[in-house]
């Protein structure tokens, strides 16, 4: 075990903070919490009728398509565009 004594926060301090802040990395800063502790806390608070906002998800943004292309390509590999000309540039300098 660690002998760092984890900072105990009441539900009023909890719930104040996190009304507050614009982010969960400002309630993960003001409460000295793990943003897995501090959403674990939440959920359970919501569950139990408590008011709680919720955050704009924040998440990186990805391209759907793309990555199902990369899926089908490792499925099946094929020649790639790179590939396929370094192949033609190496006939045409034979």
């Amino acid at each position: 075990m660690s002998d760092v004594k984890k900072k105990r926060v009441s539900a009023a301090e909890f719930v104040t903070v996190w009304q507050n802040a614009e982010t969960m990395t400002d309630v993960c800063e003001s409460l000295e919490m793990k943003a897995g502790t501090a959403q674990v806390r939440a959920s359970t608070y919501r569950k139990k009728g408590v008011n709680l906002k919720k955050f704009p998800k924040g998440g990186k943004s990805f391209d759907v398509n793309a990555l199902n292309e990369l899926i089908a390509d490792i499925e099946d590999p094929s020649p790639t565009a790179y590939e396929q000309a370094v192949d033609v540039a190496d006939e045409e300098a034979a």
